[in-house]
């Protein structure tokens, strides 16, 4: 359209940037500029002393007087050339500069904010102006979404954070004024605003809503997704983003584990546990306290994720037990080593030097009497006939045998006895067995599901 509401029609003129300037000859005997497409037609007749393509044919034209204005293929000019200077800026906007001051048309001519501004950028979509050393924000219609009265503009995330004397507010990237400026500093935490005031932190959603109080020491720090480290007194606790209490503020200090799984200290140089949920799963008392199975974090669940290898010092040694995420003890602290085969399967050593193992669910279906446990091939994401991923195979030296095997799957299910000279996985038409050898010959197949 046309600043007087015209439809602009190209015909047959395909436009793109793929013009070619000529140059034609007055009487006064002068040279004028034009344009043409790739197939010859004039779109520019040549009678300006410069011609810049701007876009969609749309061209900025300037006579002999150093003057410019718009010119739209089929309309002609579309503005008067009486511009120092035209400039596009963003997407949808012409800057136009006229004794020294800014303005705004759009692509159609039609003057979007008057040349009475001293600068004017895009920014995020949106035009920043500035006016003696004060600035706003209007939209790419010339819509006034921020007044021109601020010392400085700041776009974070979805907010502008506005300064004036020193003190900060902020505005939505509506123009709805969400907080008033009164604040020493405001930065912001993807949906939400962290704000300062005299020493103090607290944080709000993007309605300005206080979600996390204004009374902390330090600035809340997202440590996983919505949940956030406050401290008060040397002391630190997790709140939130709705502002519900998770961690109670009186740890030395807080790490995450995983996104769901979080680990506290107190001052007796112990380590802890809670959950996403605010739920504690290991008090005060170990040593150290490890991921044994990562979780994707990229996987959204109803339920906490993860698994806890714990270090327990006890009788004068180190021992180790396996907690769920959940806060549900899946092995005692109390094997010499721990180690995971797959996210349902946990080989536990006991002091003799004898392996066992446990599932995901806290059930033991290895009994610590096995000389080594290992994982049967090709195994780790097959789930057996409860959902339960891999299989097993347990070894166990008898005498006068010597080393004899056997299967298991994760859910416990002796699948073949321990009694096999060798226990190993074949494909067979593609299908994966298990296939038990006695005295070095099959003698069973198996087919894993």
């Amino acid at each position: 359209m046309t600043s007087s509401g015209k439809k602009i029609l190209y015909g047959n003129v395909e436009m793109n940037d793929d013009f070619e300037t000529f140059y034609q000859e007055a009487e006064d005997g002068e040279e004028y500029m034009g344009m043409k497409d790739a197939q010859g037609n004039i779109i520019v007749p040549a009678k300006y002393t410069d011609v810049e393509y701007i876009k969609g044919g749309i061209f900025v034209v300037e006579h002999n007087d150093d003057k410019k204005g718009l010119y739209q293929y089929y309309s002609g000019e579309v503005t008067p050339l009486i511009y120092d200077d035209m400039e596009m800026i963003g997407v949808e906007s012409i800057r136009t500069e006229l004794n020294g001051k800014y303005g705004i048309l759009d692509l159609y001519g039609k003057e979007i904010l008057p040349p009475v501004y001293d600068d004017i950028e895009e920014y995020y979509r949106h035009l920043k102006v500035e006016q003696n050393d004060k600035y706003g924000i209007f939209d790419s219609k010339g819509k006034k979404l921020i007044p021109i009265e601020y010392d400085d503009i700041d776009r974070k995330y979805d907010f502008y954070i506005v300064e004036k004397n020193d003190k900060y507010g902020a505005y939505s990237k509506e123009g709805k004024k969400i907080l008033p400026v009164s604040y020493d500093g405001i930065d912001d935490s993807n949906e939400h605003l962290i704000i300062e005031k005299n020493d103090k932190y607290g944080m709000v959603n993007k309605k300005g809503k206080i979600v996390i109080p204004l009374k902390f020491d330090e600035e809340p720090y997202e440590i996983a997704p919505g949940l956030y480290t406050v401290e008060i007194n040397d002391k630190t606790g997790m709140i939130s983003s709705s502002g519900k209490t998770i961690i109670p503020i009186q740890y030395e200090y807080i790490d995450e584990i995983s996104r769901d799984i979080f680990e506290v200290n107190k001052e007796n140089g112990k380590y802890g546990a809670y959950n996403s949920k605010g739920k504690k799963i290991a008090e005060e008392i170990y040593e150290d306290i490890d991921l044994l199975y990562r979780v994707d974090n990229s996987i959204e669940t109803k339920n906490p994720q993860g698994i806890l290898k714990v270090e327990l010092y006890k009788d004068h040694d180190y021992k180790y037990g396996i907690i769920a995420a959940t806060g549900k003890m899946i092995a005692p602290a109390k094997y010499w080593d721990i180690d995971d085969l797959t996210p349902d399967i946990y080989v536990v050593r006991n002091e003799a030097g004898k392996y066992g193992a446990y599932n995901s669910k806290g059930e033991m279906i290895a009994p610590e009497i096995y000389d080594d446990i290992e994982l049967l091939n090709d195994t780790e994401e097959r789930r057996d006939k409860n959902g339960l991923y891999g299989y097993i195979v347990v070894s166990e030296y008898k005498y006068g045998k010597g080393n004899v095997y056997g299967l298991i799957s994760a859910s416990g299910e002796v699948l073949l006895p321990t009694k096999y000279s060798d226990i190993e996985d074949e494909r067979i038409y593609n299908e994966l067995h298990a296939v038990g050898y006695i005295d070095e010959e099959p003698a069973i197949y198996l087919k894993i599901e």
